[in-house]
């Protein structure tokens, strides 16, 4: 069995649209403990998405691989010529700098 990396949110935001953006507005951040029995610190703040970002966001409530998720956007949108698992993973790199998206380790 190969051992795949899968990405996933954190919980404890809720994504709205706020003035014609869509926002990710934490919750319950609190909560999040590491494997280690380490908490992360609460998350005071707001984060704007576009559309490809919050697409992303929702399909990453369940664990993702990267090929999973280039799959889902595929279908989603019109990715004709783009780079789209660039795009990826510059969000998965942005969210995990940012203790908002996390590595899961698993079995295929």
């Amino acid at each position: 069995m190969e051992t795949m990396i899968r990405f996933m949110a954190r919980p404890g935001f809720m994504a709205r649209e706020v003035a014609g953006e869509q926002i990710l507005i934490p919750l319950d951040t609190g909560g999040v403990r590491l494997s280690n029995e380490e908490h992360l610190p609460s998350f005071n703040g707001m984060i704007r998405l576009n559309g490809l970002g919050l697409f992303l966001w929702q399909e990453l409530k369940n664990p993702r691989t990267i090929d999973e998720l280039a799959a889902a956007v595929e279908a989603r949108f019109d990715t004709k010529g783009q780079n789209i698992r660039e795009d990826i993973r510059d969000f998965l790199n942005t969210g995990i700098q940012n203790q908002l998206i996390f590595m899961v380790q698993g079995k295929e």
